[in-house]
């Protein structure tokens, strides 16, 4: 009945309230629950009379205490009626099924009964009320009021045995069984719904929810273990937290997802790690020993579940173990190939002095050049000598090539083995510091102690294995092979302690290289550019500096060279010597002392013209010959044909001195060239016991002098040759740059360049190519 505001007055108390108005609303609404409960509503209407009779009954009768009763024994009543009494006819799945509905159900009746009480709400219960159990002041909406009256009526009772329905589902589910996940979901949400602190959920679900677990995996690890191997032990491993997460998300609180994950850390790995690393059948050591990188990288992710104490640290330590294992059987094996290489060189410098001492010296001839039967035999039988020292130079230059190629080789091995572990490192250990410094700290250890007892000639072997990767590149073009190969090595050189000595020998490989080069523009490929920019970006230091000033430098030095022709071209200055000068910073020899040799006047000259030429360019540099440094291509001739030699500048310039048959001891060139005694045997050493000799020793000197003093000898030059001086060519001369002494003022220094810069322009338009 739709009661009219005269009507209302008639209302004598709320059970004629309930029973005039009030029921016929409540009834319809039990009826929609009944039919369909996702769609059933209170009208408008109905809401508007609800609110018209108990804002009368309250206002006008004083009787909200009653109505508030009404209202909740509507709740309790449909508690009793709508839900237990259903219940009592249900069991196991059909229980749990049923109550999950009811409980449905029974939040949208609140959520409309809520509604046609809504003054209620807004009158009654917002403000403070005591609660019948601990008196305390506390506001409850109506909602809050109905959902503790269904965890008192319906929850309480029913709570044990909706647990046990909930954890045996559980159980079926890990046994391999398919559930309800809806279900779950909706009777877990229900302890949450009704217990928001999740006390309840705490006490009665989750404590024996993660005792089942435990108990579930502790027997799943013991028969795993007994018949399956670690890999496949781990491979169920990482199923179980997949699965254990996944119903998480499905229907278990999110709260509980760091506790199973604690009972799974316990059961299937904290108590087994010894096992899983030390077992002898098929636990880490074997894993690593077969490169099994997907079995590695499961154990690792599994194992940084632990604390580092308990996981991470005993694996690094027995990486550790392992790789100072694959180390020391690197050098065992390859112990008798390295002392085959030092035996090798000794084998060959043994040979070299057995051939010198066996062969038989030339007869010696007065009339060479007169009689040309005599000249036509002796130029055969030289022929025959330089056939003969050819072969044998061949068959050293055969031992060592075997040699370089055992040692490229060996650290072709020790690459392979930093490759391997390097890659253990970064995929499976997805770069973990502590197995990290496993491999650095080994590779330290390997390479600055165990390497260099094995071989002293550690570095020899690595800067050989580097210089032969760069002479190898293909095409000079850098493809992804040697790019890897360099940041192998370059990897390997961060290990050494003294990085200085290796960056100084591939220097002095690199500086070798523009010294043979001369003028001619030096080939320098891609790859030897980007190797110097891989050494400058990871070592960072001194060595790596120089080697890329070098590369840029030759470019520069090129055009030097050019403009002292033109230079000398343009002053009529005609040179007897062909002079190619090399000027390099003296800072990249800062050890050097460079010998003051008393040169001959006609390369003094050639010198000093250089020197003018260089002073005009970079008035505020002074520039120094090196003859240790350098090559002189010297033409000789024998029995009527012309040989060009080889050698360093001090020795052509000693070479000199014996020009016109002279002969000399060695103090007279000590005193003649002014350098030191042993600086004269080191030069001399090599030009007398090279096949055939350009030095022999002199008896006459020593007839002439009367005696000898021990520590002399007098030498003179092979009767077979015949030095053509004129002809000498300074294929590369070395000369050091460094700044004036004292350093000029910076203005002064401005002027000095502007000044050459001005005159320069006037001869030769591209001289500002060379000007820094």
């Amino acid at each position: 009945m739709d009661p009219a505001f005269d009507d209302l007055d008639t209302i004598k108390d709320v059970n004629d309230a309930w029973t005039r108005y009030l029921k016929p609303i409540i009834d319809d609404i039990k009826a929609q629950l009944q039919q369909n409960p996702s769609i059933a509503t209170a009208s408008q209407k109905n809401i508007l009379i609800f609110t018209l009779v108990i804002q009368h009954l309250c206002q006008k009768l004083d009787l909200t205490n009653e109505v508030v009763e009404l209202a909740l024994r509507i709740i309790m009543d449909y508690c009793n009626m709508e839900i237990n009494e259903p219940l009592k006819q249900m069991k196991d799945d059909q229980f749990l099924q049923g109550v999950t509905q009811c409980w449905e159900t029974f939040k949208i009746s609140v959520k409309i009964v809520c509604s046609l009480f809504q003054y209620l709400d807004d009158n009654y219960f917002n403000s403070a009320q005591p609660t019948k159990n601990d008196k305390a002041i506390q506001l409850l909406s109506l909602q809050q009021r109905a959902y503790n009256i269904f965890k008192e009526q319906v929850f309480a009772s029913k709570i044990d045995v909706i647990k046990s329905l909930i954890l045996d589902s559980i159980d079926k589910e890990r046994s391999g069984e398919t559930i309800n996940i809806t279900l779950m979901k909706n009777a877990i949400d229900m302890f949450v719904d009704l217990n928001p602190s999740l006390e309840q959920f705490y006490k009665y679900l989750e404590i024996e929810f993660l005792q089942r677990a435990r108990a579930f995996y502790q027997q799943f690890t013991q028969s795993s273990l007994e018949q399956d191997s670690i890999p496949d032990f781990m491979i169920k491993c990482e199923t179980a937290y997949s699965v254990e997460s996944k119903r998480i998300d499905n229907y278990m609180n999110k709260m509980t997802e760091p506790k199973i994950r604690e009972v799974l850390d316990e059961e299937l790995l904290k108590k087994n790690i010894n096992l899983l690393i030390n077992s002898q059948e098929s636990g880490f050591r074997v894993l690593l020993e077969h490169d099994r990188f997907e079995d590695l990288g499961r154990m690792y992710r599994l194992i940084t579940h632990l604390d580092n104490e308990i996981g991470i640290d005993p694996m690094a330590k027995e990486f550790y173990k392992y790789l100072s294992v694959c180390a020391k059987n690197l050098m065992e094996s390859n112990l008798n190939e390295l002392k085959n290489i030092e035996n090798n060189r000794e084998e060959v410098r043994l040979n070299v002095v057995k051939e010198r001492q066996t062969s038989t010296p030339p007869k010696q001839e007065e009339n060479i050049i007169s009689d040309p039967e005599m000249n036509k035999q002796n130029n055969t039988t030289f022929q025959i000598e330089q056939k003969n020292n050819k072969d044998f130079e061949s068959k050293v230059e055969q031992i060592q090539t075997e040699d370089c190629l055992q040692g490229q080789f060996f650290v072709g091995q020790i690459l392979n083995l930093f490759k391997r572990f390097n890659r253990m490192y970064e995929v499976p250990f997805q770069k973990n510091s502590k197995l990290g410094f496993a491999v650095k700290d080994i590779f330290l250890y390997f390479l600055n102690t165990v390497f260099k007892e094995f071989s002293q000639d550690a570095k020899t072997i690595i800067t050989k294995c580097i210089d032969e990767l760069l002479k190898n590149s293909t095409s000079a073009k850098q493809d992804n092979q040697i790019n890897t190969q360099m940041d192998e090595i370059v990897e390997i050189l961060k290990f050494f302690d003294d990085k200085s000595e290796f960056l100084d020998e591939i220097k002095d490989n690199f500086l070798e290289k523009i010294f043979e080069e001369g003028s001619e523009p030096l080939a320098i490929n891609e790859v030897e550019k980007a190797f110097v920019l891989k050494m400058s970006s990871a070592l960072s230091c001194t060595e790596t500096s120089k080697l890329d000033y070098m590369l840029q430098d030759n470019i520069r030095r090129n055009k030097i060279h050019q403009q002292f022709i033109d230079y000398q071209e343009r002053t009529g200055q005609i040179p007897e010597f062909d002079l190619e000068a090399h000027v390099v910073p003296r800072s990249f020899f800062p050890g050097i002392k460079i010998s003051n040799i008393n040169l001959p006047e006609n390369l003094q000259q050639a010198l000093q013209s250089f020197q003018q030429f260089y002073r005009r360019i970079k008035p505020y540099r002074q520039i120094e010959f090196v003859p240790q440094f350098g090559t002189v291509e010297v033409q000789v001739q024998v029995w009527q044909q012309t040989y060009t030699i080889t050698m360093k500048p001090i020795q052509a310039i000693i070479l000199l001195q014996f020009a016109d048959g002279a002969v000399k001891s060695l103090r007279e060139l000590e005193q003649t060239l002014q350098i030191g005694i042993e600086e004269v045997k080191r030069n001399i050493l090599p030009m007398m016991t090279q096949t055939p000799p350009i030095l022999t020793s002199a008896t006459e000197g020593a007839d002439r002098e009367g005696n000898q003093r021990q520590d002399d000898i007098y030498l003179k030059l092979n009767k077979k040759f015949q030095s053509r001086s004129q002809n000498f060519r300074l294929k590369q001369t070395v000369v050091f740059e460094r700044l004036m002494d004292p350093p000029l003022p910076p203005n002064e220094k401005r002027l000095l360049n502007y000044i050459a810069q001005s005159k320069m322009k006037d001869e030769d338009k591209n001289v500002n190519d060379v000007i820094e």
